[in-house]
């Protein structure tokens, strides 16, 4: 499919952001029998996978609808991230933020620290 594509993009010239995957099967369909045609387009490894998504353009584009036309996605990325598990790495990353920010506010007075306990070595 990916080739398929890349190949309707680069060798057709079909511009994607103008045109949906649907729209541009149903325009390859007085070609879906001139094999020669497929062959150069398509290459030949891929010319039976291009003639099924041409003579099922109309079905691409049913599916298409389901999937964008859905959030079951979102669903379940709720569903997984809603465990005790997952709040405990969220705490954990918030922890890991604070000694991150911390040892980044304390950078610049760890040479101060050094000479300072060199002070107190030597007092002692």
């Amino acid at each position: 499919m990916r080739n398929i594509i890349l190949k309707m993009q680069t060798a057709l010239g079909i511009d994607f952001s103008q045109t949906s995957l649907s729209e541009a099967l149903n325009q390859l369909k007085p070609q879906l029998q001139d094999t020669e045609f497929l062959v150069k387009t398509f290459g030949a490894e891929n010319v039976v996978a291009a003639q099924f998504l041409i003579q099922n353009a109309d079905a691409v584009d049913e599916m298409t609808q389901k999937v964008t036309g859905t959030n079951v996605a979102y669903e379940q990325a709720a569903i997984n991230t809603n465990s005790y598990a997952h709040t405990l790495q969220q705490v954990k990353s918030w922890m890991d933020n604070v000694k991150i920010s911390m040892f980044e506010m304390t950078g610049p007075l760890l040479p101060f620290g050094e000479a300072l306990s060199g002070v107190a070595v030597t007092v002692a």
